[in-house]
Protein backbone atom coordinates (compact mmCIF):
# COMPACT_ATOMS: atom_id res chain seq x y z
CA UNK A 1 0.00 0.00 0.00
CA UNK A 2 1.18 3.17 -1.18
CA UNK A 3 1.18 6.50 1.41
CA UNK A 4 0.16 9.49 -0.46
CA UNK A 5 1.34 12.51 1.16
CA UNK A 6 -0.39 15.46 1.17
CA UNK A 7 0.53 18.94 0.20
CA UNK A 8 -0.73 21.53 2.70
CA UNK A 9 -3.18 23.86 1.82
CA UNK A 10 -2.50 27.31 1.49
CA UNK A 11 -5.40 29.29 1.80
CA UNK A 12 -6.58 32.53 -0.28
CA UNK A 13 -6.11 34.43 3.28
CA UNK A 14 -2.79 33.19 3.60
CA UNK A 15 -1.73 34.13 0.01
CA UNK A 16 -3.32 37.44 -0.27
CA UNK A 17 -1.21 38.35 2.88
CA UNK A 18 1.81 36.96 1.99
CA UNK A 19 1.42 38.49 -1.45
CA UNK A 20 0.92 41.91 -0.15
CA UNK A 21 3.24 42.08 2.03
CA UNK A 22 5.60 40.70 -1.03
CA UNK A 23 4.14 43.77 -3.20
CA UNK A 24 5.11 46.52 0.12
CA UNK A 25 1.97 47.29 1.50
CA UNK A 26 2.99 46.55 4.72
CA UNK A 27 -0.82 47.69 5.61
CA UNK A 28 -3.93 46.74 4.65
CA UNK A 29 -4.58 50.67 4.45
CA UNK A 30 -2.07 50.99 1.81
CA UNK A 31 -2.85 48.71 -0.26
CA UNK A 32 -6.41 50.00 -0.58
CA UNK A 33 -5.67 53.22 -1.12
CA UNK A 34 -3.37 52.08 -3.69
CA UNK A 35 -6.68 49.84 -5.29
CA UNK A 36 -8.34 53.13 -4.54
CA UNK A 37 -6.17 55.47 -6.45
CA UNK A 38 -6.61 53.17 -9.39
CA UNK A 39 -10.83 53.92 -8.87
CA UNK A 40 -10.97 50.51 -7.13
CA UNK A 41 -13.04 51.48 -3.81
CA UNK A 42 -13.98 49.17 -1.38
CA UNK A 43 -13.99 49.23 2.55
CA UNK A 44 -11.05 48.14 4.21
CA UNK A 45 -12.63 45.29 6.41
CA UNK A 46 -13.35 43.49 2.97
CA UNK A 47 -9.60 43.01 2.13
CA UNK A 48 -9.33 41.82 6.52
CA UNK A 49 -12.06 39.78 6.13
CA UNK A 50 -9.78 38.25 2.43
CA UNK A 51 -6.83 38.26 4.97
CA UNK A 52 -8.78 36.47 7.45
CA UNK A 53 -10.24 33.86 5.07
CA UNK A 54 -13.65 35.01 6.72
CA UNK A 55 -14.60 35.99 2.97
CA UNK A 56 -13.30 34.85 -0.47
CA UNK A 57 -13.59 37.14 -3.62
CA UNK A 58 -16.04 36.31 -5.89
CA UNK A 59 -15.56 38.50 -8.52
CA UNK A 60 -13.10 36.98 -10.99
CA UNK A 61 -12.43 40.84 -12.28
CA UNK A 62 -11.84 42.58 -9.29
CA UNK A 63 -9.02 39.73 -8.55
CA UNK A 64 -7.59 40.30 -12.29
CA UNK A 65 -7.38 44.06 -10.92
CA UNK A 66 -5.93 43.01 -7.85
CA UNK A 67 -3.37 40.47 -9.61
CA UNK A 68 -2.41 43.42 -11.82
CA UNK A 69 -2.13 45.26 -8.71
CA UNK A 70 0.73 43.51 -7.17
CA UNK A 71 2.15 42.72 -10.72
CA UNK A 72 2.90 46.31 -10.73
CA UNK A 73 4.38 46.67 -7.33
CA UNK A 74 6.29 42.78 -7.49
CA UNK A 75 3.89 41.07 -5.22
CA UNK A 76 3.72 38.29 -8.20
CA UNK A 77 6.27 37.80 -10.42
CA UNK A 78 5.31 34.63 -11.96
CA UNK A 79 1.86 33.10 -13.83
CA UNK A 80 1.97 30.27 -11.37
CA UNK A 81 1.95 33.13 -8.46
CA UNK A 82 -1.06 34.59 -10.05
CA UNK A 83 -2.92 31.11 -10.77
CA UNK A 84 -2.33 30.17 -7.14
CA UNK A 85 -4.08 33.28 -5.95
CA UNK A 86 -7.10 32.55 -8.16
CA UNK A 87 -7.30 28.31 -7.46
CA UNK A 88 -7.47 29.57 -3.84
CA UNK A 89 -10.17 31.61 -4.76
CA UNK A 90 -12.18 28.67 -6.41
CA UNK A 91 -11.57 30.58 -9.40
CA UNK A 92 -9.01 28.23 -11.86
CA UNK A 93 -6.66 29.79 -13.94
CA UNK A 94 -5.64 32.58 -16.43
CA UNK A 95 -7.17 32.40 -19.92
CA UNK A 96 -4.69 33.15 -22.85
CA UNK A 97 -6.86 36.43 -23.17
CA UNK A 98 -6.12 37.73 -19.33
CA UNK A 99 -2.66 36.47 -19.38
CA UNK A 100 -2.32 39.13 -22.77
CA UNK A 101 -4.09 42.22 -20.33
CA UNK A 102 -1.78 41.43 -17.17
CA UNK A 103 1.30 44.41 -17.21
CA UNK A 104 4.43 42.45 -17.86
Amino acid sequence: MNAQTQQPVISFGQLFKFFRIQAGFTTISQFADTLADKNIIYCESLYYHWQGNNKVPTNRKLLLQVIAMLIDHSGLTTVDQANMLLESAGKGYLTKSELTQLPQ
